[in-house]
Parts: structure tokens; C-alpha cells; sequence
């Protein structure tokens, strides 16, 4: 084998003139071009490459360096050009400004899902391929350093074994060696039982569920019975039973069921289940990449295949099926080192996933710290999570991903990071940590009603009404939370009557991760009772009542009669911004939110809130000639009463709470189970597909503007001019 590094005199050319290449210090060449001269198909880049007719592995850096902010980053190609044909991995993620290392391997799972499992047969005439593609206008300064290249055997693939490799040459002495170096690895479990993958109480019953019945129950989704089939077809009906499987959390089951009760049966079982997924899936030519290769699953899997690896250590492995589970462990942890494949199942380059894929590496190295590699791709994540943190929480504690259900668990992790972190030393990232969830209690006290349920928007879905705690007195201080950089605004007081409320206001557009189209819609808790609500969705496909579901017309706003959005309303939605102004007796809010989501035109949302009276007027207003409509979604156990043409008394069926909504003389409303689409507006556990339907008001105006009220004491003889009359004439201070 010739594993001798090679460097090729020959340097880096370019596909036109307008890109200016020099030579700079440091074995290192500068590319400088602007945006707008290079074609749409992008700007090509290669070296050539002396691979003596053998698979050549190859690593450089790469920075592209651009200051404009007119410009966008589409994607760079890199790979091997090999007789006309392009084998390359994507680096999808805007990522200007930051040094990448690439890492050009053809048995490498990055290039193996990103090429469909097709590698070059032929290693002559080979040349290293970049293609940048930018949108925009701009200078932009590519800099490459030179190609360390490394040749392999004829035949080289992913089927090699960790015996070609120096990497591996300490790891392959260890399992030569003495009883005490083998248990070595197997001390370190306490570090794989940190990560999210924790044994509990409901997985020693799976474990014997699955041993006694043949029957699979993952945490949180029920039983489904497990066939011949591979996977199993009761597996490949829901995406999350399917991600779960490829995840391997059947082995870490399984596992649990050696580890506390010694049972030998159930680590023969967890690694026959690990054998198939190597024999079928990462050896053979995979159907599902999706599932099998998504980002925090496989994140998952290398780590369940290491507790696998420490408990044959523990239970007498054999030396064989141990290299081989540790070379299909290293491979996966390649994987998550390479940007490329960094969040490749996800738009948007910060996202919790990436905590997942950086903690996985991270706990790799501690488990095998002998490993060099392993401890590079440490010093990597370490560094990539702290980005990611800093980047998915903003400067007033808030959870970028629009989701309040995801705010709390992506706290959670950052609180379970911390003692992760403390646990292995690392100090000065755990202080930083510290600081962080310090920041974020704030808005996570907010999202909280009197009730201790969270308020739900974004990809979360809302508490039952009838699975609320039990009717209490509630006391409450009149408390405001506003996030003006975020776009959220919530209040709880009381009023007059002694009526407990919270009010929250939802216009983020800082993310697209977890959000839907929801600017300026509004939810409304009233003496532990749901009555205005977020139905909440959590799904990421993309069928008609999902893609509705997440839309304006499922949430509680205004829309332009006639608006579409059905194919992927992520394209409407434009920056919102709210401002709150307070009058001098602090008794009385106004909150005016503002965005162009619909049409790109002007949509305004003025609500004020007259705190001891217990007075909600909400005046929308649209810049566009056109007539609104309104929905307003009201949450389970609740019934509806029309009063008159305008009035509408909603009332809880299991208490004694009621409030009344009106609107103006310029709309026709109407009480509806649910909306046209999907026929419901209750959505629960969708996970699962368990629906509940819930009533609606869908009202339309005669006009661009519409306007109603809400009386949270539901008194009979009001009317909306009277309420309008509170608020006329109020000298409003300065935003807030």
C-alpha cells in the first residue's frame, strides 16, 4: 500500500479570465472575482491531481471571503473530475468568511450518499473540481491552500478494514492487548449514558416487550409489531418509527436489558440488530439516505453502536466483530466531522441538530481518547457547537427556531450541555453556558401560563382544554414581557371582576426553522381555560392539511381575501416588527405589529388592552385594496353561542368561564367547526394522526380593514363602540 502524502507542483486554475489567481506566502493561492461576471452555472476551479492509477485521498483548506451583503451563497461543489464525469460533496450552508477543511475520501460516507453510492472505477487524468455558485453582486476572495494527497490500494472502498490504516494502529493494539487496556473503554460509559439517548424505566419494559412478543415500542409512539420484513413494514408507515429505527434505538433497547439485568440473550439480540443495519445499510447500497444518513439519527446511531462496542468489551466480544464495529463507528464519526454533511437534512446552517451531531463527536473522543483523529474532530465540535449556540439564541434569550415548545427543550439542552461540559472539564464553555440559560429564563418564564402549561406556536402543539390542571383561584400581578428584537409580547393581569388572564402576541420572523405563518396572530388563556389558541402542528411533511395546518388561515390574524399560499408559504413571509405604548395610567396597552408577508403590501394589526376592565380591541388594516377575513381559533370543550348578527358568546363546557367576541358593522362572521381545510382546527399529537375538532369564527369584511373586541367578563349589554370609547382620546407614551 503507498500511503505516502504527495504534493502536486502543478497549482490551481480557473474556468475565465475574470478571475484573477496569485500565488500568495504559505503555499497558499488567492481566487479573486466578482459575483455578477461569472455565469449562473458558477465559477470552476481545479488541480490536478498524481494519482498513479490508484483511488487518491485528498485534503486542503478552503475560505471564501465576501463582505457584500448583496450576495448569496447557492452552493460549492468539490470533488474529482475523472473522464467528464463530476464525483463531488455539497456545501450547501452559507459559510463566507469561514476556514473549511476538505476532506476528498471516495469510501467516506459524505461522498458516498452525495454521489448515490457511485464511485470512480478509474483513477487516471483525475483532477480536483470546485464549482462556486453566488448570487448577487460583490467581490469575493477564494483561498486555497495546497492538495496533500495520499494514495491507496486498487479497490479501495468502504468495505476496507481498519487494518490499512495508521489511524487505527494504537486501537488495534489495545484489542490485543491485556483484559484491563479492553475495559478501559467500557470505564467510560458513564460519558455515553450523557448523552439524549438515556435508559429509563419504559425502555427495560420495551426491551422485554420486544423479546417476549416480537413487538417494538419506542418512547412516546405506540407498540407496532415487528414482521420479516426489512425494515419492518409497520416501521416504514410513519417517518418517526422510521428515523428511530435507522437511529438503531432498538439496540440501545436492547442494551439496557444486558446492562441492569445481565441478560446475555438481549446483547445477542442488540448486536444481531446491529449486524443487520451494517450488513444492509452501511455495506450495502441503502434505498431509504434520507433515514438512514439523517444528520442527528446517525449522530444517534454512533453512539448506541459504541455502548454496543463497550458492552461486548464487557461481555467477551470477539477481537473480529469488535474492529469491525469500530471501523463502522469511525466512519460514522467522518461523517459528522465533515461540513458538507453538517445539517445536511435542514435548510437553514444553525439548528439544533447540529448539538446532537458536535455532542456525538465530542463524547467519541472521551470514550477513545488514544484516538488522534478523534480528538481533532473534538477541538471541531467543540468550536462548531459554540457557534451554533451562539447563533440559535439571541441577545434577549430567545430560541431563533420560533417554536416555544422547541425554546424549552433547546434550554433543556443547553442546562444538559452544561453538566456534560462539567463533567469532562471543560470549563470555560461551560461559564459560557451558564450565562446563556441565565439569559434565557426570561422568555422562558413567559411562554408559561398561570396554569404551568407552555402557550403553543410554531411546530407545537397546544394543551387540551380537558387535560388542563384542575380549576384554581388564581391571583395574579399585572406583569408584562416584551421582546422587541424577537417579536413577541405577552401580559397577565386581572381584571376589576377579579378575571385571571394572559394574553401573547406572536410576530417573529428571525428564523424559518420551526415556525409557521403566524405574524401578529394571538392566543388568549382566561381562569386556566384555553379560549383563543394556537392549534399547533408538528409535521414536516408537506401534504395539503399539513401545509395548511402551518398557514395564515389555520392561525388567529387577518389575510387579504383570495391569498395563497399552498405549495410553501415559507416564500410569503417577510420581516414583522411590534412596537408597545402604554398609557400614563399603566392600565391601558396598544401594540401595533407590521409586515409585508401578504402580497408584499402593508399589513398592520393594532391591538389594545384595557387591563381592569378586561378590554381586547384588535383593528387590522391591509394597503392593499382588498377585503380581509379573519379567523379566530378557539380551543376544545368549548361552546359557541350567536347572540346577534355581530356578537358571539364562547363558553367552556367543563367551567364556568365565558367570554364574548364582536365585531363591527363592517363584517359578516360566523361560527364554523373547524375551517374548510383540513375540517378541524384542533390538532393533537399529530404525530400519531390523533385529530380533535374545535370550533373557529370566520369573519369577512366589506373592506381593507376589519375590527372586533373581546370582554373577557362577557358582559351582555356591551357593545364594541362602547369598548372603542376606552380607548379614544388616550395619550400614549413612547414604545416601551
Amino acid at each position: 500500500m503507498n500511503n505516502k502524502v504527495k504534493f502536486n507542483s502543478i497549482g490551481w486554475s480557473t474556468s475565465t479570465n475574470e478571475a484573477k489567481v496569485r500565488e500568495v506566502g504559505g503555499a497558499k493561492t488567492k481566487i479573486e472575482f466578482n459575483i455578477e461576471k461569472i455565469i449562473h452555472s458558477g465559477l470552476f476551479i481545479v488541480h490536478e491531481l498524481v494519482t498513479d492509477g490508484l483511488p487518491t485521498l485528498v485534503n486542503f483548506d478552503m475560505q471564501l471571503e465576501c463582505e457584500s451583503k448583496q450576495s448569496t451563497w447557492i452552493s460549492v461543489d468539490v470533488g474529482y473530475h475523472i473522464d467528464n464525469k463530476f464525483y463531488f460533496i455539497t456545501f450547501k450552508h452559507e459559510r463566507f468568511n469561514k476556514l473549511l477543511n476538505v476532506n476528498l475520501d471516495p469510501a467516506s460516507i459524505p461522498f458516498l450518499i452525495a454521489n448515490d453510492y457511485n464511485t470512480p472505477l478509474e483513477w487516471c487524468n483525475v483532477k480536483i473540481r470546485i464549482r462556486v455558485r453566488l448570487n448577487g453582486k460583490g467581490s469575493v476572495i477564494l483561498t486555497l491552500s495546497k492538495p496533500m494527497q495520499s494514495n491507496r490500494e486498487q479497490g479501495y472502498s468502504l468495505r476496507s478494514t481498519i487494518d490499512n490504516y495508521n489511524e487505527f494502529a494504537l486501537h488495534s493494539r489495545l484489542l490485543s492487548g491485556s483484559n484491563l487496556e479492553l475495559k478501559s473503554a467500557f470505564r467510560k460509559m458513564y460519558v455515553l449514558d450523557s448523552y439524549w439517548t438515556k435508559h429509563n424505566e419504559i425502555e427495560k419494559e420495551a426491551a422485554k416487550l420486544f423479546m417476549e412478543k416480537g413487538e417494538l415500542h419506542f418512547s412516546k409512539l405506540p407498540p407496532v409489531k415487528i414482521d420479516s420484513s426489512y425494515p419492518p413494514l409497520s416501521v416504514t408507515k410513519y417517518p418517526n418509527y422510521e428515523r428511530r429505527w435507522y437511529s438503531l434505538e432498538l439496540v440501545h433497547i436492547l442494551l439496557s436489558d444486558w446492562r441492569y439485568n445481565n441478560n446475555s440473550k438481549a446483547l445477542l439480540a442488540a448486536t444481531i440488530a446491529a449486524e443487520k443495519f451494517i450488513s444492509l445499510d452501511f455495506y450495502g447500497v441503502p434505498e431509504n439516505i434520507k433515514y438512514i444518513w439523517y444528520d442527528h439519527g446517525t449522530a444517534d446511531r454512533m453512539v448506541i453502536l459504541t455502548e454496543l462496542y463497550c458492552c461486548l468489551i464487557d461481555g467477551g466480544g470477539d477481537k473480529i466483530t469488535l474492529e469491525r464495529l469500530f471501523y463502522v463507528i469511525f466512519r460514522h464519526a467522518q461523517a459528522l466531522s465533515c461540513e458538507s454533511f453538517y445539517l445536511r437534512n435542514q435548510r437553514f446552517k444553525y439548528h439544533n441538530h447540529a448539538v446532537f451531531q458536535d455532542r456525538a463527536l465530542i463524547i467519541i473522543a472521551e470514550v477513545f481518547p488514544a484516538i488522534k483523529i478523534f480528538q481533532a474532530w473534538k477541538d471541531l465540535a467543540i468550536n462548531r457547537c459554540a457557534d451554533q449556540f451562539e447563533n440559535l439564541i439571541n441577545f434577549e434569550g430567545v430560541s431563533i427556531e420560533n417554536s416555544s415548545g422547541y425554546h424549552i427543550a433547546m434550554q433543556g439542552i443547553v442546562s444538559d450541555m452544561i453538566k456534560f461540559y462539567s463533567s469532562i472539564k471543560l470549563t470555560e464553555h461551560c461559564l459560557a453556558l451558564q450565562a446563556l440559560e441565565k439569559n434565557m429564563d426570561r422568555f422562558s418564564t413567559s411562554l408559561y401560563y398561570p396554569d404551568n402549561t407552555i402557550v403553543a406556536f410554531g411546530d407545537t402543539s397546544y394543551k387540551l382544554n380537558n387535560k388542563r390542571p384542575p380549576k384554581k383561584l388564581y391571583v395574579l400581578e399585572e406583569e408584562i414581557n416584551y421582546f422587541e428584537d424577537s417579536g413577541y409580547f405577552f401580559i397577565t393581569g386581572m381584571t376589576d371582576r377579579g378575571c385571571a388572564f394572559k394574553f401573547n402576541l406572536i410576530s417573529s420572523s428571525n428564523s424559518l426553522i420551526h415556525k409557521h405563518f403566524d405574524n401578529l396572530s394571538f392566543t388568549l388563556w382566561v381562569e386556566g381555560i384555553e379560549f383563543i389558541v394556537d392549534p399547533g402542528f408538528f409535521s414536516h411533511a408537506q401534504d395539503e392539511d399539513s401545509v395548511f395546518s402551518k398557514g395564515p388561515y389555520a392561525h388567529n390574524t387577518s389575510i387579504p381575501a383570495g391569498f395563497s399560499c399552498e405549495n410553501d408559504w415559507r416564500e410569503s413571509i417577510t420581516e414583522s416588527t411590534i412596537k408597545v405604548y402604554m398609557s400614563s395610567c399603566a392600565k391601558k396597552y396598544k401594540i401595533v405589529g407590521k409586515h409585508s408577508c401578504y402580497l408584499g403590501q402593508s399589513f398592520t394589526r393594532s391591538i389594545f388592552i384595557y387591563v381592569s376592565k378586561g378590554y381586547i380591541l384588535c383593528r387590522d388594516k391591509f394597503q392593499g385594496n382588498i377585503n380581509l377575513v379573519n379567523n379566530i381559533q378557539l380551543g376544545d370543550t368549548l361552546q359557541v353561542k350567536q347572540e346577534s348578527n355581530k356578537d358571539f358568546s364562547i363558553s367552556s363546557l367543563i367551567r364556568s368561564e365565558s367570554i364574548k367576541i364582536i365585531y363591527d358593522d363592517t363584517v359578516t362572521a360566523e361560527c364554523v367547526i373547524g375551517q374548510n381545510k383540513p375540517f378541524i382546527s384542533g390538532w393533537v399529537y399529530p404525530k400519531v394522526g390523533v385529530k380533535e375538532a374545535a370550533y373557529a369564527l370566520n369573519s369577512k369584511s366589506w373592506q381593507n380593514q376589519l375590527s372586533f373586541a373581546i370582554s373577557l367578563n362577557n358582559e351582555s349589554e356591551i357593545e364594541i363602540a362602547d369598548i372603542v370609547n376606552h380607548f379614544s382620546g388616550v395619550e400614549w407614551n413612547d414604545s416601551i
